[in-house]
């Protein structure tokens, strides 16, 4: 496998002028400064605000995952959605013309000619990984995910991973990822709000992850509302800490979450016990949750290794198919990049019309050097059994189903319940004849089986030549339709002749198309 390479690319801007600097292997950089373009903030704004209105004028099922919407009303009915495709092209065209500037070619072409050399050869590197870091936040605000860089170079995939201006803490040591990661799931104010899309995908990860759920209670008090939350993320080891719900940006405290109608915690407050389950192992935090730039910033600062985020506000809907998607590229063993590009694709691609400039939306943040997350392949042949072997529900009720089927009284029962809904069925849709033939049920009875001259050990198995003469009679009757309800087995050897009589009575009655 060709090894991947790492780049840390820094842009900072002041006043109208942007410094980009590039650095990379043993302390080489690249230094340049660019004019900031004044119409690229304009057009942010003008995509903003085409695209809050798009989400909270449409009937869609659910509102945005935050509490601040700016100026809080939708203009009057318009067209957003062809306004919302055009801001993002005008915003995207701008955005891609000021990166492909004369001043960033010496950069871009650094990137995309990425070679890795040892004593013996130079090597063609297949992944390039760019730790980009943005300073003031409104650089960081840009869809730099959505950069075409490489395009002219014909490169390699290059991926653009997110790193904080400030990192205060040294990345805690990563332990190594079990084969069953854990993951705590903290389910914040559902105010609005509907978690079961997510709840569903968490649930389906049980083959190769131990999910753990916690919600507010209606008769919890606001104190024990954040008690019962702070203490599950500290008191015990997690891999992933994952919320759904309200937040909001905050740059004193650091973002803000929703864990309850009216209760909501700055990360600030929380801090000491996110600290506390970091040293435990927790090294990734997924929020699918509005405006989540801040709460980024302040968890990598705090040793985090990963963390997903939305920048903007998202719709309740937008989030819980990207959420989906997402887990399912984890339980694919993408690894975190792959599983965000590859939700953020879906959304392009499949949900664009439904859901316009959503992938421009959710973006990772990395502690500068850390290894992506994902969750290991099993190894052992007990591991690869239980990802096909069914939940312990799921065996109960098909334990339960079959032992059920295999009970006459319940068969009989469901039988039963069949023919009931064919007849309404075929009563309700008009099937039944008006035009019906006669049908004559005729049971064998003693004084028959006297005059047939049958003999005990002749009843059972009845004696076929008798049988073969209840055909005969019916045909001489001329009857168009004959039905026999016998159990016909294996040959009869005190009477070798008897088969020979049904079988040549029944080959005559059907040459005569009884």
């Amino acid at each position: 496998m060709a090894p991947s390479y790492l780049f840390n690319l820094k842009v900072q801007k002041v006043e109208q002028i942007c410094l980009f600097e590039l650095s990379w292997g043993q302390g080489q950089r690249l230094t340049t400064q660019v004019e900031y373009p004044v119409a690229l903030t304009q057009l942010y704004q003008d995509w903003r605000r085409a695209y809050m209105n798009f989400y909270q004028s449409q009937p869609l099922s659910q509102p945005l995952r935050g509490r601040c919407i700016d100026g809080g009303v939708a203009i009057a009915p318009n067209n957003w959605q062809a306004l919302l495709f055009k801001a993002e092209a005008n915003l995207m065209y701008e955005f891609n013309h000021w990166l492909q500037s004369a001043e960033l070619y010496k950069i871009r072409s650094t990137i995309a000619a990425a070679k890795v050399s040892d004593k013996i050869e130079t090597v063609k590197i297949s992944l390039i990984q760019i730790f980009l870091t943005c300073a003031p936040i409104e650089l960081d605000r840009f869809p730099w995910e959505a950069w075409e860089l490489g395009a002219e170079f014909g490169a390699q995939e290059i991926q653009i991973i997110r790193a904080p201006l400030n990192v205060g803490t040294p990345q805690t040591l990563q332990k190594q990822v079990n084969w069953r990661p854990r993951i705590l799931a903290v389910l914040g104010d559902d105010s609005g709000l509907n978690f079961q899309g997510e709840r569903n995908a968490l649930k389906s990860l049980f083959r190769v992850a131990d999910v753990q759920f916690v919600s507010w209670q209606p008769q919890q008090t606001s104190l024990q509302v954040v008690e019962q939350i702070t203490n599950a993320i500290a008191d015990s080891s997690w891999d992933i800490l994952f919320f759904a719900g309200h937040s909001d940006e905050s740059e004193i405290t650091g973002g803000e979450i929703s864990v309850a109608p009216g209760v909501s915690v700055a990360i600030s407050q929380i801090a000491q016990k996110l600290s506390a389950a970091i040293e435990r192992g927790l090294s990734v935090a997924i929020f699918n949750s509005c405006s989540g730039l801040n709460i980024a910033n302040t968890l990598i600062d705090l040793g985090l290794s990963q963390v997903i985020i939305m920048r903007e506000p998202i719709h309740n809907s937008v989030a819980i198919e990207y959420m989906v998607k997402f887990l399912q590229g984890l339980a694919k063993h993408l690894d975190i990049y792959e599983s965000m590009l590859e939700a953020r694709r879906y959304l392009h691609t499949e949900k664009n019309f439904a859901y316009p400039s959503s992938y421009l939306v959710p973006s990772l943040f990395c502690h500068p050097g850390a290894t992506l997350f994902r969750i290991p392949p099993s190894k052992s042949w007990q591991q690869r059994l239980r990802y096909y072997l069914p939940s312990p529900v799921e065996a109960i009720v098909i334990v339960s189903t079959l032992t059920l089927s295999i009970l006459t009284p319940v068969q009989e029962l469901l039988l039963d319940g069949r023919l009931y809904v064919q007849a309404a069925y075929r009563n309700v849709t008009k099937q039944i004849p008006t035009q019906t033939a006669p049908v004559a049920l005729v049971q064998i009875d003693t004084e028959s089986i006297t005059k047939g001259k049958l003999s005990d050990s002749e009843l059972l198995p009845m004696n076929r030549k008798y049988i073969a003469s209840l055909i005969e009679r019916a045909h001489n009757l001329n009857t168009n339709v004959i039905g026999l309800d016998f159990v016909i087995d294996t040959p009869q050897k005190n009477i070798p002749e008897a088969d020979k009589k049904l079988s040549i009575t029944v080959q005559r009655a059907v040459h005569q198309k009884i």
